[in-house]
C-alpha cells in the first residue's frame, strides 16, 4: 500500500518525472518506502528554517545564509564514468536521514542509501537548484552543474525536528 501511495505522489509532484521511465517507477519497492514528500507548506517552512530566508532559489539565498556556512569539500561529477552508488562519505552516508530539496517549494526526505544509489535520478546535469540537508550531522550540499559543495554550518545547527515524517 505505501507503495502505491509513494508512486501517486511522485506522479502529482512537481519533481516526480525524475522517477519514472516511460511511465514506470524505477525505483525499488524497498527505496519507495523510504522517500516521504512534503507538500509545498512544508517544504517552504523547512526550506526557511534551514536557510533563514524566503528566497526560494538557491542562487537568490542573501548572503547571510552562506556566511554562516564552512565550505569543507567539493566533488565534480563526470557523467561519462558515472559510478553506482556514487560515495559522498563522510557527508552523506547509507543511514543518514536527509532533506533534498529542488528550490522551496518542492522537497522530499529520504535516507542516504536511497540518494547515493539513485543520484541520478535526484541531480541532473544541468540541475543549479539542489540543497540537501543532512540534519544529524549539521552539512548542507548542494549540486549544481556537476558539482557537489559541502558545507558545515557555522550556527543555528539543522534542527532534526525537520526530518519529522508525517
Amino acid at each position: 500500500m505505501r507503495k502505491e501511495k509513494v508512486i501517486k505522489l511522485l506522479r502529482k509532484s512537481d519533481v516526480g518525472w525524475r522517477f519514472f521511465n516511460q511511465h514506470q517507477v524505477i525505483i525499488d519497492e524497498y527505496s519507495l518506502e523510504k522517500i516521504f514528500i512534503n507538500n509545498k507548506n512544508d517544504s517552504i517552512r523547512k526550506w526557511t528554517e534551514i536557510t533563514n530566508s524566503k528566497k526560494g532559489h538557491l542562487f537568490r539565498l542573501p548572503d547571510s545564509f552562506w556566511d554562516g556556512l564552512n565550505k569543507i569539500s567539493t566533488l565534480s561529477v563526470d557523467w561519462d564514468k558515472i559510478n553506482y552508488p556514487i560515495s559522498l562519505s563522510p557527508f552523506l552516508e547509507a543511514n543518514d536521514k536527509i532533506i533534498l530539496f529542488w528550490g522551496s517549494n518542492c522537497s522530499i526526505i529520504t535516507f542516504g542509501d536511497v540518494f547515493l544509489t539513485y543520484w541520478t535520478d535526484f541531480c541532473y546535469p544541468d540541475d543549479d537548484n539542489i540543497l540537501i540537508a543532512v540534519p544529524a550531522k549539521n552539512v548542507l550540499i548542494t549540486f549544481v552543474e556537476e558539482n557537489f559543495a559541502f558545507y558545515n554550518k557555522k550556527s543555528n545547527e539543522v534542527d532534526n525536528k525537520l526530518l519529522n515524517i508525517p
